[in-house]
């Protein structure tokens, strides 16, 4: 597998597992920390998510994003990373 330039959008919750696993993470370009509580309006979260990852697509030349998040509320369905194609 070719390492591609990453995003990592996480939960505060998973902090420290997410901060282990992302120290190895060569092509880490982005972590963003998700605020807790976010469970009352898992539309808007869902909305946040993917402009968010619209915006590291963008800005970063992103090529993966990680959701590191609890299924709480079911806030990341309908969030979406079209694939790409390679040269």
């Amino acid at each position: 597998m070719i390492p591609v330039p990453t995003d990592v959008l996480a939960c505060v919750v998973l902090e420290a597992e997410v901060a282990h696993v992302a120290r190895r993470m060569v092509r880490l370009k982005h972590l963003e920390r998700l605020e807790q509580g976010r469970h009352d309006e898992p539309q808007r979260v869902c909305e946040q998510l993917q402009q968010t990852v619209d915006r590291m697509e963008k800005l970063l030349g992103i090529e993966a994003t990680v959701l590191a998040c609890g299924l709480c509320s079911r806030d990341t369905e309908g969030t979406l990373c079209p694939p790409r194609s390679r040269p």
